[in-house]
């Protein structure tokens, strides 16, 4: 299965346009609020405050729908990006060499990690696995400690 490029998927997230559309209607709706609250102040009567007040709230509604609308489509890039890199996870996990020890006592242990394991450990789970060396800096596992294993 041929994934696309993770660079295919992000630069769409919250792109140029994107982020200079949401900077120009946010300062656009920023400069009515300030104009809408000047023009209230010089009025001394409620009644003709109400139309600023007006602008004011179709300001603020302008703004949020904006913000609401940049938030959405960089959640929806997310969803996408996070479709590939489980695919990629699952595509990974089929080359996995996965060691099935002959006795279900051998010890086993994840390369690159500091344990050794008892093959039905919780940490180990379905992780590429090699038999465990014994005279190796390795430490035997808190979890499953196969230490008593290995003393039995």
């Amino acid at each position: 299965m041929r994934l696309p490029p993770l660079a295919a998927i992000t630069d769409s997230c919250w792109s140029r346009p994107a982020r200079v559309w949401l900077v120009v209607v946010t300062a656009s709706a920023a400069g009515l609020l300030a104009v809408a609250a000047i023009g209230a102040g010089a009025q001394d009567r409620l009644d003709r405050q109400l139309a600023w007040l007006n602008l004011a709230i179709v300001a603020s509604i302008v703004s949020a729908g904006a913000q609401l609308l940049f938030l959405l489509h960089g959640w929806r890039s997310v969803a996408g990006l996070r479709r590939v890199v489980v695919d990629r996870r699952r595509a990974a996990r089929e080359d996995w060499v996965v060691y099935e020890p002959a006795r279900p006592n051998d010890l086993i242990t994840v390369p690159g990690t500091p344990w050794w394991h008892r093959p039905s450990c919780l940490l180990v789970g379905d992780k590429p696995t090699v038999p465990a060396g014994r005279g190796s800096a390795q430490v035997p596992c808190p979890v499953c400690r196969p230490q008593e294993l290995a003393s039995a």
